[in-house]
């Protein structure tokens, strides 16, 4: 699967200047395997007490003077022990609580470990994560990342046959 151009590091909006009481920012990425088409997932502690299934996106919230690509970058290698690059910004939406980004990222490097308050960290197919996610906030960005990968997909085999 061909990764297309990469995202424009230059390119972070919504650089967290401080914060106000009540509200913040998050950023997280869809990570991707090239070599499997898998993505990755964790399963979070916190998730599971408010009775959900655990699974998400790594996130979390973005540091002061922190733009969110590089927050969303931080945020995997931290969850996951995953290096990942940003290939394109897949969606930013306000929840009651937060500003939230994601970014669609490729794998780079793995030296896998956990957090703690990850429990575990999964590298499954597409249609795995859509029966393991359970918000919908997650089935949209994973929707979003389906498109993105269909169009690197389409570009990579546009500029083979170039």
């Amino acid at each position: 699967m061909g990764l297309g151009r990469a995202y424009d590091p230059h390119f972070e909006l919504h650089r967290v200047s401080r914060r106000r009481a009540g509200v913040w920012q998050t950023a997280g990425g869809v990570v991707f395997d090239p070599a499997t088409g898998d993505v990755l997932l964790v399963k979070i502690r916190r998730e599971l007490a408010r009775g959900r299934s655990g699974w998400t996106w790594p996130k979390g919230r973005i540091d002061v003077g922190e733009g969110p690509m590089s927050a969303a970058l931080r945020e995997i290698e931290e969850e996951t022990g995953v290096v990942a690059r940003a290939v394109e910004k897949l969606s930013s939406f306000r929840t009651a609580r937060a500003l939230r980004h994601y970014y669609l990222c490729a794998l780079s490097a793995a030296r896998p470990h956990r957090c703690r308050e990850t429990l575990e960290v999964r590298w499954v197919p597409l249609k795995r994560a859509k029966a393991l996610l359970d918000r919908k906030r997650d089935l949209g960005v994973l929707r979003a990342a389906k498109r993105a990968l269909a169009r690197q997909a389409v570009e990579a085999d546009t500029a083979r046959a170039a």
